[in-house]
């Protein structure tokens, strides 16, 4: 049950990276490359990069186009997608899940 609850909460973050990585891919019809972070290894769940804002907003700041406005838009972004997906509930779940496991732990081992 133990390892239930963790690979449960790690599937939803290895699910929740994959879709910002999938959000990110429509910049690059606009010219702009996305900079991932090194692969974020959690088994038995497939390992999964976030995206690294500060590295791609340096990537990307001489592409045309590219000014404070989308350096703003693109940390706020990838901070708020990281972070929840723009799904409370999501990211929740990846606490409470996290949170019930270390319970369960601390409690099995007094």
């Amino acid at each position: 049950m133990l390892a239930t609850l963790k690979t449960h909460a790690d599937a939803r973050r290895y699910d929740q990276a994959e879709k910002i990585a999938t959000d990110f891919k429509e910049l690059a019809t606009k010219g702009y490359t996305a900079a991932y972070t090194d692969p974020i290894e959690r088994p038995p769940v497939p390992d999964y990069r976030k995206i690294d804002a500060d590295q791609t907003i340096s990537d990307n700041e001489d592409a045309a186009g590219f000014n404070e406005g989308m350096e703003q838009w693109m940390r706020k972004y990838v901070a708020v997608s990281n972070a929840a997906r723009q799904s409370p509930s999501h990211i929740q779940v990846i606490y409470k899940a996290d949170d019930v496991h270390k319970h369960i732990v601390e409690a099995c081992s007094a």
